[in-house]
């Protein structure tokens, strides 16, 4: 049902959803001879008719919709209340305010504190929406118009998944894509630094001129002096205002640019196979995803500002020099070119200097980051004195690699510095002379001073940029090893069968790591039919766990075929196959955050009952009850502050909430003790029969109700006929073994 008046509309339930979105519709209809694309306006529909339906599903009251009829066009959505988790609300005046169990009325604060949505809510659309919540009221604004513009993301991922691999070895060629999509804007940010460095450059030509005047014996409060302050004013003016111009547009540009390099590269190791994340360190991937953005960013805003003011500073100081004393410019010209060549035959040894430290970084950066991952085990074991003389090794290189590129850059400082003072030496000798002379006034002899020093500087400046210059070369050669990456996880085209039942079967399976080492699995063959559940054991490196990563298409057989419904699992679009596939992996993962946030980790709409009834199942829910916070309570990273048995139950719950069509648990009772694991093994018999299950397992007693038991052993898949048979193989295997 719904409520409507002149300016909005109330829903009150699922039915009335449908006018909502036809009111959103109609009221952001373009007019005839405006520029808006109807096309626009579907994401918005489509986000509110969403957004709606969770509102209404997690018992939230008093739902409103409103367009209101400014710009930017955008539909606002109020609603109180909720008995779900709501979408994430983050403002600082409360922790988790908005959230299930949270109490709205906490927020005290007379102004809308803005939020974060939710990850798992309207996936995708996030950039639509601003999120904000007063007093148990939470308002939604869906914008018409986003700030997908300003995001260069999918600019900059697109030219490297189109780029000729040979352009890696030009690493400045994404930037000359990128300028060549906004030509315009660069070509006005251009402008308006050429404006403000002039308007600074005008000022010691309007000193030198007060200076005459005032030699020459015009009184200060004449009108040539007065006229020529205020012009030198104005172009203060000018400075600071093209300088705040360019902050605003210029830099934010730049950070974008960032922010589209750091989110490319996620996006492209997303793509990157296995293999590839298990031979490249992480540390070294977080020094490119980091560090090496930044220094790009720096490349682009502060070191290519300085090459952008000595091309204005060159020309300007010729002309004014060659209309005041030609003579002058002639010594510019002789003079400049000295001292850049003199600074740039030094650079090369600092290029290859400043690679050379960048590589012995990286390597030393994911040292450290493996340590940090593993303290615990290395103070188990007291092997701290060991793992730092590893360590120091690694700090050494770096310092050496540090002491060669300090070195080249003090020599080349030296260079800079010297021949700076050498040729200002020169400069007032020449101009001292000529003034004494009467060639020149002492106003132009000051004017004259003032540009070498201009040009100088500017020389000086470029060329102390350039080691950091060097940096953002380098840094952007480092990124393009990860994006110009041609180790790629190969997806199929085609979608799973209607409807998908989810049979697995292995046929003559073999895999490998490298070509040149000997297989890990070989021969493998079994079935499981869609709905079954079956159970693989084996002794250690067998190859089970491997097994599980050919199923989920991880891995790609060396020979054989992986079958999903009868369909290679390289022909299918492995991301739609994953998205029916819940997995419980040895070693948990679980993100720091709420203990909400990673049980609905992935899934758009879960309600509160769903979420307790798969914690139930587990045997957690009485934990999470009798915890303060409820499912606000704070997981730590890696889930530092639970139990592993506690860990490995969320991971089960949350594979429970995908409710999907095939599960793979690698030992999931491994780390449980008997009462824990009997709980696991209710919850995983209560999903046989609804889904095909594949568990890896040791422990005899998750084998027990399982429909086909599958020992891997020599090459091949042995199929028990019964649990009597397992148990009768494993004491006659003991036996030999005593």
């Amino acid at each position: 049902m719904m409520g409507q008046n002149n300016s909005e509309i109330e829903v009150k339930d699922i039915s009335g959803i449908p006018a909502a979105v036809e009111y959103v519709e109609k009221a952001l209809r373009p007019k005839a001879g405006t520029r808006s694309k109807a096309a626009q306006h579907a994401p918005v529909c489509v986000i509110t008719e969403e957004l709606l339906r969770y509102l209404l599903m997690t018992d939230h009251t008093d739902i409103r919709v409103r367009v209101p009829g400014i710009r930017p066009f955008y539909v606002q959505v109020t609603a109180r209340g909720g008995s779900g988790p709501d979408p994430g609300f983050a403002g600082t005046a409360t922790a988790g305010a908005g959230s299930a169990g949270a109490d709205h009325n906490a927020v005290n604060d007379d102004e809308w504190i803005e939020g974060q949505i939710n990850r798992s809510l309207l996936d995708g659309y996030q950039d639509h929406i601003i999120y904000s919540c007063k007093k148990g009221v939470h308002r939604y604004r869906i914008f018409v118009q986003t700030k997908e513009k300003e995001d260069l993301q999918n600019e900059i991922f697109s030219f490297y998944k189109d780029a000729d691999p040979a352009l890696q070895e030009k690493p400045l060629s994404v930037l000359w894509y990128i300028a060549g999509h906004h030509k315009l804007f660069l070509i006005l940010a251009l402008i308006n630094r050429l404006i403000k460095h002039g308007a600074a450059l005008m000022l010691p030509v309007l000193a030198s001129g007060v200076i005459d005047d005032i030699t020459g014996g015009m009184p200060f409060l004449s009108r040539p002096v007065l006229i020529r302050v205020a012009v030198s004013a104005a172009m203060i003016v000018i400075n600071l205002f093209c300088t705040w111009l360019e902050s605003r547009q210029y830099r934010r540009f730049v950070r974008n640019i960032e922010a589209g390099f750091k989110m490319a590269i996620m996006q492209k190791l997303h793509m990157l196979s296995i293999r590839y994340h298990i031979e490249t360190p992480t540390g070294k991937l977080l020094t490119k995803l980091v560090s090496d953005v930044q220094y790009v960013g720096m490349l682009l805003f502060d070191r290519l500002g300085e090459f952008v003011f000595l091309l204005e500073d060159i020309p300007y100081v010729i002309i004014v020099s060659l209309i005041r004393f030609p003579v002058m410019a002639l010594f510019f010209m002789a003079v400049v070119p000295v001292e850049v060549f003199m600074i740039h035959r030094r650079m090369k040894p600092i290029w290859e200097s400043k690679a050379q430290m960048r590589k012995v970084t990286e390597m030393s950066n994911a040292a450290f980051k493996e340590v940090l991952e593993n303290e615990r085990t290395i103070r188990a074991h007291g092997l701290e004195k060991t793992q730092d003389r590893m360590l120091s090794s690694g700090v050494r290189s770096v310092r050496q690699a540090s002491y060669l590129f300090d070195d080249l850059q003090i020599r080349l400082n030296n260079v800079v510095y010297g021949g700076a003072q050498g040729f200002r030496l020169l400069c007032l000798c020449v101009t001292g002379f000529l003034a004494s002379k009467g060639i020149v006034s002492i106003g132009e002899m000051v004017l004259f001073l003032s540009l070498f020093d201009t040009i100088i500087n500017s020389v000086q400046r470029v060329m102390d940029q350039m080691p950091q210059t060097t940096q953002g070369y380098d840094s952007l050669i480092s990124i393009n090893e990860v994006l110009f990456e041609q180790d790629v996880e190969h997806s199929g085209t085609r979608q799973l069968p209607v409807p998908f039942r989810g049979e697995i079967e292995l046929k003559n399976v073999a895999f490998g790591y490298a070509p040149d080492t000997p297989p890990m699995i070989s021969g493998i063959s079994f079935r499981v039919p869609a709905g079954k559940s079956a159970a693989l054991t084996g002794g250690s490196g067998s190859g089970k766990t491997t097994i599980l990563n050919l199923i989920l298409g991880l891995y790609t057989c060396s020979s054989g075929q992986v079958l999903i419904d009868g369909i290679d699992v390289d022909e299918l679009d492995k991301a739609a196959f994953r998205r029916h596939v819940a997995v419980v992996p040895q070693q948990c993962v679980l993100f720091s955050g709420t203990l909400l946030d990673n049980l609905v980790f992935g899934l758009p709409y879960v309600s509160t009952e769903q979420i307790m009834d798969a914690l139930d199942r587990v045997g957690m829910r009485s934990f999470v009850s009798r915890h303060p916070d409820g499912l606000q309570m704070h997981i730590q990273e890696e889930g530092e502050n639970l139990s592993g048995g506690q860990r490995q139950r969320i991971a089960i719950a949350r594979a429970l909430l995908r409710e999907p069509k095939i599960i793979l648990l690698d030992e999931p009772t491994s780390a449980l003790d008997r009462e824990s694991e009997m709980q696991v093994q209710e919850a995983i018999e209560g999903l046989m029969g609804t889904c095909t299950i594949l568990i890896v397992a040791h422990r005899l007693n998750t084998l027990r109700k399982v429909d086909y038991i599958y020992r891997i052993e020599k090459n091949r898949a042995v199929l028990y006929d019964s649990f009597e048979q397992v148990l009768a193989a494993e004491q006659e295997r003991k036996g030999t073994l005593g």
